[in-house]
């Protein structure tokens, strides 16, 4: 899987979260034990203020953490995290639910669909 450039393709995951804090974890866990071969991942998180101690819980992990100041909603939470996204160059976004847990060839299997 090799991009324009001949670099490895790079896929942001974004989860969407308001005090979720052990779904979101079981996601994290899930996505970081995930097949990775033939891509780079980031996971983002992007927290609708919650007050369950998530942003805390998040901090120790290697993943990227957005907190915002209140919850937006849906559909507005996701805008922000997939805008932040592309502005860093993804060639690939993905998002999921806080709730998910994922298969470990989730995103390669989509990428091969798409035949990187």
């Amino acid at each position: 899987m090799i991009n324009m450039n001949n670099e490895l393709p790079k896929v942001c995951v974004i989860i969407l979260s308001w005090n979720h804090k052990k779904d979101v974890l079981e996601n994290i866990k899930s996505l970081q034990a995930s097949n990775q071969n033939g891509f780079t991942m980031q996971i983002s998180v992007v927290d609708s203020g919650s007050t369950d101690g998530t942003v805390e819980e998040l901090a120790n992990l290697d993943i990227k953490v957005r907190k915002l100041d209140k919850n937006y909603g849906f559909v507005k939470g996701n805008n922000i995290g997939i805008t932040e996204a592309l502005d860093e160059g993804f060639d690939y976004i993905a998002v999921l639910n806080d709730d998910t847990v994922v298969d470990a060839n989730l995103i390669k299997n989509i990428l091969l669909l798409y035949k990187i």
